[in-house]
């Protein structure tokens, strides 16, 4: 899968490259952490990221979604 440019991610996401929201639903946290479905719902069961219930929406936090990620290892080639 291509990976859209940040600019499409902005307008997709946020309506617009000034606007910003706190929480989103999982479509909108897959396209922002370029994370599958299954790794993000992974990673709420082993309790690395949360999650509010908003009737039967699931939203997650932007912020976390990004510290989730900045806290994951870097590549090293050939390890």
């Amino acid at each position: 899968m291509v990976n859209p440019p940040a600019h499409a991610i902005n307008q997709l996401c946020w309506g617009g490259p000034t606007t910003t929201k706190a929480y989103g639903p999982l479509p909108e946290a897959i396209l922002f952490s370029g994370m599958s479905r299954t790794s993000i719902y992974e990673a709420l069961k082993r309790g690395d990221l949360t999650a509010r219930k908003a009737g039967r929406r699931t939203l997650l936090s932007f912020r976390d979604l990004e510290a989730y990620l900045a806290s994951l290892p870097n590549y090293q080639a050939g390890a």
